[in-house]
């Protein structure tokens, strides 16, 4: 997460987990609205970025583009007996990329705290 304080404001953007968590410590209410949005932007492959300031929150879309001819490639990989592997750490996002690239097998990356 990052931001800026700003002639009396806070703004932040960051990851919706951080954002959410900000906001919580903050007494401050994080919409329903915006969960919604999150969970739907990481079902279609994107990665949400959340804004928050004071008691408004956006949510953008961040997607990562499949280039044409990917999964061609990825079934002449297989054909060769050579597996695609994706490393990520967000199961949802990594199961719509899965379907748009073809990708065989993906691994959970977990973060370090």
């Amino acid at each position: 997460m990052s931001g800026v304080n700003f002639a009396g404001d806070e703004i932040r953007k960051g990851a919706s987990e951080n954002i959410k968590q900000y906001v919580l410590t903050k007494k401050n209410k994080y919409s329903e609205e915006c969960q919604i949005a999150v969970k739907r932007i990481a079902e279609q492959g994107g990665t949400p970025l959340v804004m928050q300031e004071w008691c408004y929150s956006w949510c953008y879309l961040l997607k990562d583009i499949i280039k044409p001819g990917v999964k061609e490639k990825f079934a002449d990989l297989r054909k060769m007996g050579i597996k695609t592997i994706m490393i990520t750490g967000d199961k949802v996002t990594a199961a719509a990329l899965i379907r748009e690239a073809g990708v065989d097998v993906f691994y959970l990356r977990h973060s370090r705290k």
